[in-house]
């Protein structure tokens, strides 16, 4: 749905960006999720939308990420490499 209104699918460092909130999502990516999910765009941006699912799926996924990149150091560590560069900290922790 994105690619077809953004004539091509946006690149990986666009979602990246817009995941880590380095830039902002421009208000048609918005309106193609708010369109996905069957939802109005107000109430997509309402910080208090979400239902009790969509918290639990949230936090299942913070978790999951949060143990993902902690297994990711443990590796790096057994290797023998350093942190990668540009590393900062994830924006979930």
């Amino acid at each position: 749905m994105i690619a077809a209104r953004a004539d091509g699918a946006p690149s990986g460092t666009s979602y990246r960006r817009w995941i880590n909130e380095e830039a902002l999502v421009p208000a048609w990516a918005l309106e193609a999720a708010a369109e996905v999910a069957g939802i109005t765009l107000a109430e997509l941006v309402r910080p208090d939308a979400l239902d009790a699912e969509s918290a639990d799926w949230r936090a299942s996924m913070e978790d999951t990420i949060g143990r993902l990149q902690a297994e990711i150091i443990e590796l790096r560590e057994r290797v023998g490499l350093g942190e990668p560069s540009g590393h900062r900290e994830s924006a979930a922790g």
